[in-house]
């Protein structure tokens, strides 16, 4: 993930467990989105998401190619962060 020589191993589990919670939102996100009938959006935030992997991907791959899918990811991850707050704040009511 990043550079082992300035970073400690215990930071690059970090990075990897915070990227997998982005990812599992980020796909959280999209099928809420699907589910709500907002095609459109959640089609355009798709395929902008998968253009950039294919694009940022192999083996001439550079980080700087990576964070113009950042955005993107940010936006289907709120989706469904907003839906885990909500839940969790309908749970916390209704005890």
């Amino acid at each position: 993930i990043h550079d082992s020589k300035h970073e400690s191993p215990q930071m690059d589990i970090f990075y990897c467990l915070l990227l997998s919670l982005l990812w599992l939102l980020v796909i959280y996100g999209l099928i809420l989105s699907f589910k709500k009938k907002e095609h459109l959006i959640s089609s355009i935030i798709l395929l902008f998401i998968v253009y950039f992997c294919i694009m940022s991907g192999g083996a001439e791959a550079y980080a700087r190619f990576r964070v113009p899918k950042i955005h993107f990811l940010a936006i289907a991850a709120s989706v469904g962060m907003i839906e885990v707050f909500e839940r969790l704040k309908n749970n916390r009511l209704s005890q």
